[in-house]
């Protein structure tokens, strides 16, 4: 079996270093770190508790929500901190590392981006092969730029198979929009649960943030970047 792994190395004040070991199957673009399983009995984890209003997913098939059940761990951890509170962030790759000085919930949706399109979670499942060449910290134009690319070629790939495909990018805008539901539902579920600090909340804000202008960016058919083949 291939894997991919990040790890996310976070430097808080006073010397308290947190790790986060990600892990992912090459070919099936899945989550394969075994720490990220939790207790069945932790209630926010399961499907029907605040249940994205566009989940195809049913019980009993499926008694935990794929997003929160690879989630749990991390918003466990994180759950006492502050946002805005400036840390250094490292991960480490299997082919190089990235440093930076940055808010906590920067990096923290740098980390759950890589989670949620790893999860299995049907409507972001587009969002898997991206997770193999994973960005973090990436700005929003990389992040377009990285998506509509991906599309694009999984269009090519589509039309080479004989399958269904569409180049219009009218795909990729639904697609994204769908991302938007998710974030702000799966924000709601975050929400009702008991938190000293606001820093995952304040992570998947951020995460929702990009995909509103990500389906904005759509409406003006990508023209910001156009200069870049001028």
């Amino acid at each position: 079996m291939e894997i991919e792994k990040f790890e996310y190395v976070f430097y808080l004040a006073e010397g308290d270093i947190r790790k986060y070991l990600v892990e992912i199957d090459k070919k099936k673009r899945t989550l394969i770190n075994a720490k990220m399983m939790e207790p069945d009995s932790v209630q926010w984890t399961d499907l029907s508790f605040h249940q994205c209003s566009i989940c195809p997913l049913k019980e009993p098939e499926y008694p935990k929500c794929p997003i929160a059940w690879n989630l749990h761990s991390i918003i466990e951890t994180f759950g006492d901190q502050i946002s805005f509170q400036e840390v250094d962030v490292e991960i480490i790759t299997n082919q190089r590392i990235y440093k930076k000085s940055t808010s906590l919930q920067i990096g923290l949706q740098s980390l759950f981006g890589l989670l949620m399109a790893s999860s299995n979670c049907p409507k972001l499942h587009f969002l898997s092969p991206m997770t193999l060449f994973h960005l973090p910290f990436a700005t929003f134009e990389e992040t377009i730029l990285r998506s509509a690319s991906f599309y694009l070629l999984k269009q090519f790939f589509n039309k080479s198979d004989g399958k269904e495909y569409n180049f219009s990018m009218e795909g990729l805008k639904q697609q994204y929009e769908e991302v938007e539901t998710v974030n702000q539902d799966f924000l709601g579920r975050i929400q009702a649960i008991e938190m000293d600090g606001d820093a995952s909340l304040n992570a998947i804000n951020t995460l929702n943030a990009f995909a509103q202008m990500f389906s904005l960016q759509y409406e003006i058919n990508l023209e910001s970047l156009h200069y870049i083949f001028r």
